[in-house]
C-alpha cells in the first residue's frame, strides 16, 4: 500500500468516524428534547424516521415547527411504558372530554402535562403552562413509533 492509498484510507476511516458521532450526538438530542418535555427517558436504541424543522417566514423571532418521527425497539417498549404508566397523574384526563378539575390539579403541581392512554398507545398532553413551545406527542405501541411534533413560538 502506498502513501497515497494510507492516506485516502484514514481520511475515509475519519470521515465514517466522526458520521458516526454525529448521528449518536443528534440522538442524544432528541431523547433529551423528549425526556425535557416529558418526563419519560427513552435510550438512544432507535432510528430516526423523520427529524424536519419548517420555518415560519417573516415572523418576528425565528418561530419554527420541528416534526420528529423515531422508532424504538421492541426491547425499549416496556421501560417507556412501565414510566408512563408511573407517571404522576397518568390518565387523570379523559382527552377532549377532559375534567377541568384535573387540569387544576395538574398545574397547580406545576406538571409539563399528564399521559393518556390510548387505543393505538399513548398521547402526552401538554398543560398551559408550555405555552411557549406548545407540542404534540404520540406513542403507538403497535407500530413502536413516537410521533414529536413542536411549535416554537
Amino acid at each position: 500500500m502506498n502513501k497515497t492509498d494510507l492516506k485516502t484510507n484514514v481520511l475515509a476511516f475519519l470521515f465514517l468516524l466522526t458520521g458516526c458521532f454525529q448521528a449518536e450526538s443528534h440522538k442524544k438530542e432528541i431523547s433529551w428534547l423528549i425526556e425535557d418535555k416529558t418526563g419519560i427517558a427513552i435510550d438512544t436504541l432507535f432510528t430516526i424516521i423523520v427529524d424536519s424543522t419548517r420555518y415560519t417566514s417573516g415572523a418576528f423571532d425565528s418561530d419554527y415547527t420541528r416534526y420528529i418521527v423515531i422508532q424504538y425497539q421492541d426491547k425499549s417498549e416496556s421501560g417507556i411504558e412501565y414510566q408512563i404508566v408511573g407517571s404522576e397523574y397518568y390518565n387523570c384526563v379523559a382527552g377532549a372530554n377532559y375534567a377541568e378539575s384535573a387540569w387544576i390539579m395538574v398545574e397547580k403541581e406545576s406538571l409539563g402535562g399528564v399521559w393518556i392512554s390510548r387505543t393505538f398507545g399513548y398521547e402526552y398532553f401538554h398543560s398551559k403552562l408550555e405555552r411557549s413551545e406548545p407540542f404534540k406527542l404520540t406513542l403507538d405501541t403497535a407500530t413502536n413509533m413516537i410521533n414529536f411534533e413542536i411549535w416554537h413560538l
